[in-house]
Order: structure tokens, then C-alpha cells, then sequence
């Protein structure tokens, strides 16, 4: 009988001590915006987004496509700027980018975005009588 009470109280013991562990786990446990998977049986995330941002930014008379462009504060950013008619400038001018692009190529640009914030770019170069619609917005979260 004085064996059963232990055996009891030790697994009473482990069951309360595995409760106390997964709520203390699963509260320190804060969401990842950055998970873009299922995550395994202890919540960790099985593939997360990657931190690098791509963005293939095309200029013509007298637009940006994309004319706008989120990111989040921190992530490396690479755009590659192509023209499709004539030769147009780039400009982000709070992080100090500017650029020149020649019809048929590509100007690749990297830089980290590191202030919150809306960021107007723009065409540098005359290019038309529309130049000065020829804008866009870099926002950063």
C-alpha cells in the first residue's frame, strides 16, 4: 500500500510538472509574422520568409510598376530597375540612392531598410513632358 501512495504522488508530480512546463513554453511562444509554413508539434516554425527582398521595379513614360513598394524595417532590399522606352533616372533620396538607367538594362541596387516610414522615388532624368508624375512610394513597416 505505502508503494502505491508513491508511485501516485510521483506521477501526480510529473503530471503537474509537465502542465506547469507547456504553459510556461507555450506562453513564452509569441507569433512569427515571418513563418510562411506549418509549424511542428512545439510551434517552431518550419520555414520561415526570407529576410532578402527582390523587387523588379520597371521605369517607362512617366511611370513606376510597381509605383509602390512595402517592406519591413531591417530587411535587405534589392531592386533591379529597367527601362522599357527611354533613359530614366532613380532616386530614393532618405537613403541616399540615385541611379541611371539606359533602355535595355538592368541597375541593381541593394541597401538595407532601416527607417520606418513613407519614401518617395523618383525620375531624376527629364524624360517627357509627364516627368514630374513620375513617381513612387518605397514604404517601410
Amino acid at each position: 500500500m505505502n508503494n502505491k501512495v508513491k508511485i501516485t504522488g510521483i506521477v501526480i508530480a510529473a503530471i503537474i510538472t509537465f502542465i506547469v512546463f507547456g504553459a510556461i513554453v507555450k506562453g513564452n511562444n509569441t507569433p512569427d509574422e515571418s513563418c510562411v509554413t506549418a509549424r511542428d508539434i512545439f510551434g517552431n516554425c518550419l520555414q520561415k520568409e526570407s529576410s532578402d527582398v527582390v523587387i523588379d521595379l520597371s521605369s517607362k513614360q512617366w511611370e513606376f510598376k510597381p509605383s509602390e513598394i512595402q517592406v519591413k524595417q531591417g530587411q535587405s532590399v534589392t531592386l533591379k530597375i529597367t527601362s522599357t522606352d527611354v533613359s530614366h533616372g532613380f532616386a530614393l533620396e532618405e537613403y541616399n540612392i540615385y541611379a541611371f538607367v539606359t533602355p535595355g538594362e538592368t541597375v541593381e541596387i541593394t541597401f538595407i531598410a532601416n527607417n520606418v516610414g513613407i519614401f518617395e522615388f523618383f525620375c531624376n532624368v527629364f524624360c517627357g513632358e509627364g516627368h514630374s508624375k513620375h513617381r513612387g512610394n518605397l514604404i517601410v513597416k
